[in-house]
């Protein structure tokens, strides 16, 4: 466990306001100042303790059965945010007798405890989050109602009364002069209080106050006048709200910096679709902005997230949390001038654009988070320079393109790069071969081009996790040093382009979990000394050029849950015996292995078996009935082999079995009963044309021998690991007509799933 967790335990730099209202606002002496100072370091010191006694215990087992996720900065960054809120109560309790109560912490309806994960968790529970305020929105909509049909009865009673007041009245007028005189009528609608009108309201484009925020704001360059002045826009809203509907009215001259900052808040949310948001969070209150947010319970602690709007001791906006929450539009670039900005979470919402270059000034940020949004366009060539605090950058599943700027490799203190599934290109060594501070790189599904040498990430030594996959990096086989990185647990560079051979010895490397090299053109055999890797759980070199024998030393990897050694011009030979010492395997795959030979009884005792494909090799005899019985077995994938015999009954007693290719085999049976069970979900077999040699009539596929290329469509169905379920399967994708869940969703339940953004 690295106990020196991002923003824990460090000095921050002072936050304060030059301006004289700022000052005024906040009238501590420097004692009280000094004593707030040791407050936060001690919060943080507290929090940095809380989160490794937390994390200890799964990350001895991070990659073990229950999948326990990975340390990560933004845990550490919220457990601090969460405390630090009890510091800020008690200095809003101070600053009551200066100044009139700030109402900080609202009177928020208790929520549901949020389910099923740990606080530490809180990277990937944006979705729970989402739900947990569904159900708090529900509840208060409920409140409401029944409200509101209380008011509409009063109403109704208090509006017969009146009614039946004004009868009365006309009646005893009618009497007292006969009907009523001309003279007396206008008497009555002549009162006073009956023909005064409502003074005529001011019109938001004449509010004098309003020409003085605008002149303050062009003025001090937060925004343009076109924007201000033009209808609709998000700073004419805001501008309008700020001049005509803000409860609090701060003076533009008095309280410039008090009111630059609201407006800048209240211009993000008009330019993100505030009114439409799915939770309005408290915006727009008439309370300081440093109240809008909403107070989310923690479910095994007495503690909360507070999503929205935070601010630190100086009542600087410090902290935007807006996760899932149908915002839709660009970034403003008012939000430049919140200069204490440290910490940004925008993901999984709808916002489009770029990074503004007025970002730029926000030289206190440690932690960006835009992912899964829409956002387009190259990062901006200041981004390394201005933002060199940065602790955690991430980008992922957006739009981004063009390569990443040089500047960037001024970020030192950056702890993880998640890049992925975006257009980046380029050469990326040059920026990230100096970033030493890295233990997390997401940079897979781009188009990258670098090649992988004795340099590339050598002085990254703190790496855990590298996810390269999917670009165009090519090597001269893998090198060296990556095994020499103690602490990495997982290295996926599956589907590049390297070339090569792997390195005959390799080190002992015991943190190693996941190993993915798939998809390459690496050649040579694969080194007995793989046997140094006693740790990994997951092994995948199919779909490459090894030749040779796959080495007896993978027997001594005891802990595999998955291997794969598809796809590859071994000599040919039967199944290695060996193989049954791994008695943990779930998913194993020798398929188009050049295997002979029977298909051994020895994997009936892998009792955790889920997916066995040993298709397209040259498989002769009967399958092995007990296979059937296999407690977990979901995938059996047999096909184009020359295996014989009836199979029927061991289907139908396979009652977790979703797939069974057996086609382009010499299987004669009727499958009749297998059709009127209705499962597996997927299956083929020679069941077409006039010479069928399978009766079924629920098959998905159905070959017939004069066409050897039905059923091309079935691939090998390796493991395209995301980060963001913790290198665990999401599906199993067998082709176009073959998709099913896989268990990374039961993972995430039992609290074991990847911190999903951590990004």
């Amino acid at each position: 466990m690295d106990s020196n967790r991002p923003g824990l335990g460090e000095e921050r730099p002072s936050l304060v306001h030059k301006g004289t209202s700022s000052r005024r606002l906040v009238d501590f002496d420097s004692e009280q100042l000094l004593s707030m100072e040791e407050i936060r370091d001690n919060v943080r010191l507290t929090a940095s303790r809380l989160l490794n006694d937390d994390l200890d215990s799964s990350d001895e087992e991070a990659y073990g059965d229950e999948h326990d996720q990975l340390p990560h900065p933004e845990d550490a960054r919220l457990y601090a945010g969460r405390l630090l809120k009890k510091d800020r109560s008690m200095r809003m309790e101070k600053q009551q007798s200066m100044r009139k109560p700030m109402n900080i912490m609202r009177s928020i309806q208790a929520m549901k405890d949020m389910r099923g994960r740990s606080d530490a968790d809180f990277s990937s529970d944006v979705d729970d989050l989402a739900m947990e305020m569904d159900m708090h929105e529900q509840m208060s909509r409920n409140k409401r109602t029944s409200k509101h049909k209380l008011y509409c009865m009063a109403g109704t009673l208090i509006l017969v009364a009146i009614c039946a007041t004004i009868l009365v009245f006309f009646s005893k007028g009618s009497s007292d002069d006969g009907g009523g005189s001309p003279s007396s009528s206008t008497s009555v609608n002549s009162s006073p209080q009956q023909d005064k009108a409502p003074p005529p309201q001011q019109t938001q484009d004449t509010s004098p106050r309003m020409e003085r925020i605008i002149d303050m704001l062009v003025q001090m360059g937060v925004s343009d006048a076109e924007a201000l002045n033009t209808d609709g826009t998000a700073q004419r809203l805001a501008v309008e709200w700020i001049s005509n509907e803000d409860a609090l009215q701060y003076d533009p001259y008095d309280d410039e910096s008090r009111l630059i900052q609201r407006y800048a808040i209240t211009v993000m949310y008009y330019a993100l679709n505030g009114p439409e948001w799915k939770h309005q969070l408290n915006f727009l209150a008439p309370d300081e902005e440093c109240t809008w947010f909403q107070d989310i319970p923690a479910h095994k602690v007495d503690d909360v997230y507070s999503v929205g709007i935070t601010c630190n001791g100086y009542l600087q906006v410090e902290t935007i949390l807006l996760p899932v929450n149908n915002l839709v539009g660009s970034l403003p670039s008012e939000l430049s001038v919140l200069k204490a900005l440290d910490f940004v979470s925008l993901k999984h919402n709808k916002i489009t654009g770029s990074i503004p270059d007025s970002f730029a000034a926000l030289s206190n940020i440690e932690w960006l988070d835009l992912q899964y949004n829409q956002m387009t366009g190259t990062l901006p060539s200041w981004l390394g320079d201005s933002m060199a605090s940065l602790r955690d950058l991430s980008l992922s599943d957006n739009h981004f393109e063009g390569p990443l700027p040089q500047s960037m490799s001024n970020m030192k203190h950056l702890n993880t790069l998640a890049i992925d599934d975006n257009s980046f290109t380029g050469d990326m060594s040059s920026v990230v071969n100096g970033l030493d501070s890295l233990k997390y790189i997401y940079a897979d599904n781009n188009m990258f081009d670098s090649k992988i040498d004795f340099n590339f990430l050598a002085e990254s030594i703190n790496l855990e996790e590298v996810d390269l996959s999917g670009n165009m990096f090519t090597s001269d086989g893998l090198p060296l040093h990556f095994f020499l990185i103690q602490n990495l647990r997982v290295l996926d560079l599956h589907d590049n382009a390297m070339e090569g051979t792997l390195f005959d010895d390799i080190p002992p490397l015991d943190n190693l979990r996941f190993l993915s090299l798939y998809g390459n053109s690496l050649s040579g055999t694969i080194p007995e000394t793989i046997r140094q890797l006693n740790g990994l759980t997951h092994l995948d070199l199919s779909r490459n050029s090894f030749t040779g024998s796959p080495p007896d030393t993978i027997s001594y990897l005891e802990d595999l849950r998955y291997l794969y050694l598809s796809d590859n011009p071994f000599d040919p030979g039967e199944i290695p015996l060996f193989y049954q010492d791994l008695s943990g395997l779930e998913e194993f795959s020798m398929a188009k292995a050049m295997r002979t030979g029977t298909i051994p009884d020895w994997l009936e005792t892998l009792d955790s078996l889920m997916l066995l494909d040993l298709s397209e090799n040259e498989l002769t005899g009967s399958i092995p009935d007990l296979i059937f019985d296999l407690p977990n077995l979901r995938f059996l994938l047999l096909h184009r082999n020359q295996l014989t015999g009836a199979i029927e009954d061991g289907i139908l007693r396979a009652d977790k079995l979703d797939m069974l290719t057996t086609d382009k085999n010499e299987i004669e049976d009727d499958w009749t009963r297998v059709c009127e069970l209705g499962r597996p979900e997927f299956l083929s077999a020679d069941c077409g044309g006039n010479f069928e040699k399978v009766y079924c009539t629920c098959c998905t596929v159905c070959c017939e021998e004069s066409n050897p290329e039905c059923n091309d469509e079935i691939v090998l169905a390796n493991l395209d690991a995301r980060w963001e379920t913790n290198f665990t399967r999401s599906s199993y994708n067998f082709g176009p007509n073959s998709i099913f869940e896989g268990d990374a969703a039961d993972e995430a339940e039992s609290g074991g799933a990847e911190r999903k953004a951590r990004q």
